[in-house]
């Protein structure tokens, strides 16, 4: 390894290197994109198949490197849960593409959209047990993973497509739903936000990060718990909000530009220059 100032290196691989650019003087960070993974672990069971060598090597890289690069407060609770010292911790939200997703036309075509892979994690039993139970129309847009998708003819599945099409699916909703159970920060909020769509979203999601970035912050609303009746309160709570978008939607406005790449390069670049 040449030497350098920093050493960054995405989560479960990188112990030698952050054990070498250390002896060369170097400053390590873990990007680690979920929670800390004993807690991953408990809230989806201790799968057999998740051999021990790999657990060790994780946490092993949670104590070599100096900080953790994170992208949520909840992730970021989770970490001091199990010891992590908060100066160790780096929180910096995901961005969003802003020259792909951009403010969208009103549109009652459905109810809602969800985008990503269809499974459990993400709360997808959930709104199949809304729309069956309520009549909600829903859009997704994704991969079937690991539950069916269902039957009904207010739900349509369309199989992925290409990142800069998604705009026009998103534009075929009122409101964004991710009730997830397990999220670092989910990508396709901040999609959601600058396509200007409502989102109902879970405290695993990491929404309410984003919405601290909103000058008016009802446009994100968390759901109280992973419950149907949460769910239910939630969504519709932000289809009265999109009973009240005209025309172009643009809740965001200019507080959208902190949501961007570049300001999360701007947040790493300055948190770079303090920890150095």
């Amino acid at each position: 390894m040449r030497k350098c100032d920093v050493c960054i290196g995405i989560g479960t691989v990188y112990v030698k290197a952050f054990e070498t650019a250390k002896k060369n003087g170097a400053t390590a960070i873990l990007e680690w994109g979920s929670k800390h993974i004993e807690e991953q672990r408990k809230q989806f069971g201790y799968n057999k198949d998740y051999s021990v060598r790999t657990l060790q090597r994780e946490l092993k890289q949670y104590e070599v490197c100096n900080y953790i690069s994170i992208p949520a407060t909840h992730v970021m609770e989770s970490f001091l849960k199990h010891g992590i010292l908060e100066s160790k911790l780096l929180v910096n939200h995901y961005g969003v593409d802003l020259s792909e997703f951009h403010p969208t036309s009103c549109s009652k075509e459905y109810d809602l959209i969800y985008v990503g892979g269809w499974r459990y994690e993400k709360g997808c039993d959930l709104l199949t047990s809304l729309c069956q139970q309520y009549g909600y129309t829903l859009l997704h847009v994704g991969a079937l993973v690991n539950i069916d998708f269902p039957k009904l003819s207010c739900m349509t599945h369309r199989d992925p497509v290409d990142q800069n099409e998604l705009v026009n699916y998103y534009a075929k909703a009122r409101v964004f739903v991710l009730p997830s159970r397990a999220e670092g920060m989910a990508l396709v909020q901040a999609q959601a936000i600058a396509c200007g769509l409502p989102v109902v979203c879970s405290k695993e999601t990491g929404g309410s990060d984003l919405r601290a970035e909103l000058s008016d912050k009802k446009w994100i609303i968390e759901m109280e718990d992973l419950s149907n009746e949460a769910l239910l309160e939630a969504v519709d709570k932000g289809l009265e909000l999109a009973n009240t978008q005209q025309g172009i939607r643009n809740y965001a406005g200019e507080d959208m530009k902190f949501l961007s790449w570049e300001e999360y390069g701007t947040r790493y670049s300055e948190e770079l220059n303090r920890i150095r």
